[in-house]
């Protein structure tokens, strides 16, 4: 049976297409029309969106039709894990598809989700499947933009990777203390949830995520770019069970 997984996100929308466990599709950087030309190509197909930006009432339209085999991911949506977040209701849906992925490929093993996109998630399963929360922090692009909103003479820059941690510009500058204090940053968090498992797996997602894999030091280290589909799957196939 195929599956249709929709993850829309703030900045970027994908589709995965799966025929039974395996990922046979991905559709990356898509539009309106991308959207509705595969819901409407797999019109007996499960499907399952999960969205933190907004949901186009054309996709709406087809996902909520009467008799529909799709679902649409929300707070009340049973999943495979236990969830302990104090406030499930403003659980970002990539947050819970992420860790439901990080169960289905390290089973039985803790793993901590980052997610580098417009804000960076970092999120902690433990071995037992048990969710326990983690942190929320301004992504790069975020990072940059905010110097330059909140003050008068900043510029606006896109990310790029410095050379070198020591800026000699104000250009470089502002690049390296956006790039090298998220590392930072993420070092730190590694380090902290290494400390409280004899196994933690560490899985790297979201669109800036290949710019930090190889700055990142020690084992089970991976970049995973399909997780959230893989996660939207297990909560599908979970719910399918029923």
């Amino acid at each position: 049976m195929d599956q249709i997984v929709l993850d829309i996100g703030n900045t970027r929308t994908k589709i995965g297409v799966f025929s039974g466990l395996k990922l046979t599709k991905v559709i990356k950087e898509t539009n309106l029309d991308d959207i509705l030309n595969v819901l409407n190509q797999y019109p007996e197909a499960l499907g399952i969106l999960g969205a933190v930006g907004e949901i186009p009432e054309e996709v709406l339209h087809i996902v909520k039709k009467p008799n529909n085999r799709w679902m649409v991911l929300g707070p009340e949506t049973r999943v495979p894990i236990e969830n302990r977040y104090y406030s499930p209701e403003t659980l970002g849906m990539d947050r819970l598809a992420g860790v439901c992925g990080a169960v289905q490929r390290f089973p039985s093993e803790a793993s901590l989700v980052i997610d580098a996109g417009s804000c960076v998630t970092f999120d902690l399963i433990d071995e037992k499947g048990v969710y326990h929360g983690g942190s929320i922090s301004p992504g790069w692009q975020m990072r940059l933009r905010a110097m330059h909103e909140f003050t008068r003479s900043l510029p606006l820059l896109q990310g790029e990777v410095p050379a070198e941690i020591m800026g000699k510009s104000t250009v470089e500058c502002m690049q390296s203390g956006a790039f090298y204090g998220l590392l930072s940053e993420m070092r730190e968090i590694i380090s902290h949830y290494r400390a409280k498992f004899n196994t933690l797996h560490v899985v790297l997602c979201g669109g800036d995520a290949p710019a930090f894999l190889e700055q990142l030091d020690g084992k089970n280290i991976l970049l995973e770019p399909d997780l959230v589909l893989y996660g939207l799957q297990a909560i599908l196939l979970h719910n399918a069970k029923k």
